[in-house]
């Protein structure tokens, strides 16, 4: 079956209203992380989609609101204060992790609790790993550190919710790359019959990055989209980029990939390099 190599580039696809991104940061409910690329002439009776290359670069923050990495929730009891819940809430930004514990600290200081308890995390090196593992030290009668995206990836807690009358020490070490160790490029509109647990079409991993940019070169094409039909026309693609954990990311810079199209050389079909959509 022939193949046909097709570019595609986020400056000149038409950008999707996002009201999922939006909802956290309404500057960008069109952004480049998710737009619609339609083809003038559409290639027909494709049977394959592979994904050859991708160069897109990266503003990802350490802890941002798409993923739930700003929340801190906790329940405690002090003095005469019983089962006192607060959602503390850090802010958005890219930490390295000293950083990180400087800014749950002081989020813990600013959301000023009822009763002034000692709340104070910091690290404490795990002589096996030659890692840092999380300890949070407290005075509290009973401290519950409720399970979310911050304590459970980035500060490795390793439980979904811990309560404790002393010391609280993570099981794993401090990752504040945890979360992203890859993309998931989602091409909404495809009917695909691949075998995968996650809604996802590609994979872009994160472990080429030069100067803030991922590069992904393919001379294998290992990442292949099968169609259930024979007879199927790609009009259009509708691009969204998400995180390892599936939820969307905003996009903040133009982007480029590439696809190579397998069709049904049997069928009449039209091909289509398109620079001006």
């Amino acid at each position: 079956m022939p193949k046909e190599l097709y570019f595609i580039d986020s400056s000149i696809a038409t950008k999707n209203n996002d009201p999922l991104v939006g909802a956290s940061d309404p500057n960008y409910f069109y952004h480049t992380y998710n737009f619609y690329f339609p083809f003038k002439i559409p290639p027909q009776n494709v049977k394959r989609i592979i994904l050859k290359s991708v160069e897109i670069p990266l503003g990802l923050s350490t802890v941002r609101y798409s993923n739930g990495t700003v929340l801190l929730a906790i329940m405690y009891t002090y003095s005469t204060y019983t089962n006192v819940q607060k959602q503390i809430f850090v802010p958005p930004n890219s930490y390295t992790q000293s950083t990180l514990i400087s800014a749950i600290n002081t989020a813990i200081i600013n959301a000023s609790l009822i009763g002034s308890p000692s709340i104070v995390f910091s690290t404490v090196l795990n002589a096996t790993t030659g890692l840092y593992n999380c300890v949070i030290t407290h005075n509290c009668t009973s401290l519950t550190i409720y399970s979310s995206p911050l304590t459970v990836y980035l500060l490795g807690l390793g439980q979904p919710t811990i309560t404790s009358s002393s010391t609280i020490t993570g099981l794993y070490s401090i990752n504040v790359n945890a979360i992203d160790t890859c993309l998931y490029m989602q091409i909404t509109n495809l009917p695909v019959m691949n075998n995968n647990i996650f809604p996802f079409t590609f994979k872009i991993p994160l472990n080429n990055v030069v100067n803030n940019t991922v590069y992904l070169n393919d001379v294998k094409e290992h990442q292949e989209i099968i169609f259930n039909t024979n007879t199927f026309i790609l009009d259009k693609l509708n691009v969204v980029i998400l995180d390892r954990l599936g939820n969307v990311l905003a996009g903040y810079f133009n982007w480029t990939f590439s696809l190579i199209i397998e069709h049904d050389e049997n069928k009449e079909t039209i091909q289509f390099l398109n620079y001006n959509n």
